[in-house]
């Protein structure tokens, strides 16, 4: 105790001739070599305290399993991860696959201290979390953020819930995408809408019950498309004269669990050079393509009473361009809360999801819908990287403060 004491008044000398006003505080007990690697950094030394490198690399460590927890891409992490070791002076080796993170701390000067951890992992996006630890994760080791502070975010950040966590809002997203999803991409009309929301409803309530039944999870995207395909079919038989259409209603229904942001996300880590993880990605959006499909088409036969249904197409349903801009609000909003979006995310997140879809509506006719998904796609991308430029400029980055 004696010796901690001096050492907390040798810090105020230091700072006293360094023409600091220094005032004695009070820190916890664990953090006495903390400070002594911030005197050493005011004396323009190296920090060379063994328990500040094992604090950095239990943080490097947390840090990459958040990113990959809350749906940080292959690329996107191990660039974080080697940008954020570089600012902390931890030498580390990163590769991240599909389901398993390879994380490797090497120490040139004795090998006995290296460190090899193999995580496994199945992520989920949340949008929320996301956002703050690629934030902590571009800030740690710069001035307003040491390594202490950044663990203390990172500490409080896993610990808080998430947004839109509660089953009443999941539910109540999961019957919005379904009913507007009708409208906007299946050409459903209103009573598709409708029925859609009840098969929203149902699939919401099966995913509610995966956490409690964990074996149950490996089926649940077939169980719902059978479901989901069988009562469509119900419908499209005992309610013909509302001029229901079966493939809105049962594609509507399962919208959530269309794969198309494994595939996105799948290819675009192909082409940044993660061969490995994005075809796995590939292949598992697949795999859900092939349940979903299975699921329908046995679904349909389930209601082996009924005839036999043609396969016609869904009539247009001539709905209103006003109303279309309605539909496209409530569509985003459920996608908001189901990727658990805080508040203050929704409105760069609408406004991307609208230039999209403005952009899609403008070339479809001239083009065709595959070109226009293309450069609809191109302009949310833009819309993006705009985003990320004024994160970048905030967080520090085009200026020259990069001390620790």
């Amino acid at each position: 105790m004696a010796d901690l004491t001096q050492s907390l008044y040798d810090v105020e000398d230091q700072l006293k001739l360094r023409g600091f006003q220094a005032r004695m505080v009070k820190v916890p007990n664990d953090a006495s070599e903390a400070d002594s690697d911030a005197v050493a950094r005011l004396q323009g030394e190296e920090p060379v305290s063994e328990w500040s490198q094992g604090l950095r690399r239990r943080f490097l460590r947390r840090l990459t399993v958040a990113l990959v927890s809350y749906g940080s891409s292959a690329p996107r992490t191990e660039y974080l991860i080697k940008s954020a070791s570089k600012r902390l002076k931890v030498k580390t080796k990163i590769a991240v696959l599909n389901s398993l993170v390879i994380l490797m701390f090497v120490d040139t000067a004795d090998a006995t201290k290296e460190e090899l951890h193999l995580v496994k992992l199945n992520g989920s996006v949340d949008v929320n979390k996301l956002q703050q630890i690629d934030e902590l994760a571009n800030s740690v080791g710069l001035r307003d953020t040491p390594v202490m502070m950044g663990q203390w975010k990172l500490q409080a950040t896993v610990k808080s819930p998430s947004c839109f966590e509660e089953w009443y809002w999941q539910l109540l997203a999961f019957v919005i995408s379904a009913g507007t999803g009708a409208l906007l991409f299946f050409q459903g009309n209103y009573w598709d809408a409708v029925f859609s929301m009840f098969l929203g409803l149902v699939v919401g309530i099966i995913f509610l019950l995966v956490p409690f039944f964990p074996v149950f999870g490996i089926v649940a995207e077939f169980s719902s498309a059978l479901v989901v395909s069988f009562l469509a079919r119900v419908f499209t038989h005992y309610f013909v004269h509302l001029d229901v259409c079966f493939f809105a209603m049962a594609i509507s229904g399962l919208v959530w669990l269309l794969p198309g942001q494994n595939l996105t996300i799948g290819v675009s880590e192909v082409v940044e050079g993660a061969v490995v993880t994005g075809s796995a990605r590939i292949v598992k959006a697949l795999v859900s393509s092939l349940q979903l499909g299975f699921g329908l088409m046995i679904g349909e036969k389930v209601a082996w009473w009924l005839p036999k249904l043609e396969p016609t197409p869904c009539a247009d349903p001539n709905i209103s361009p006003w109303f279309l801009i309605i539909w496209v609000l409530g569509f985003v909003f459920s996608m908001n809360i189901l990727l658990r979006a805080r508040w203050g995310q929704w409105f760069g997140m609408t406004l991307v999801a609208g230039i999209g879809y403005v952009a899609y509506e403008l070339t479809e006719k001239g083009f065709g819908a595959e070109t226009a998904a293309v450069l609809s796609s191109f302009a949310i991308g833009l819309s993006g990287i705009s985003g990320a430029f004024r994160m970048v400029y905030e967080i520090g980055f085009f200026t020259n403060d990069t001390s620790l």
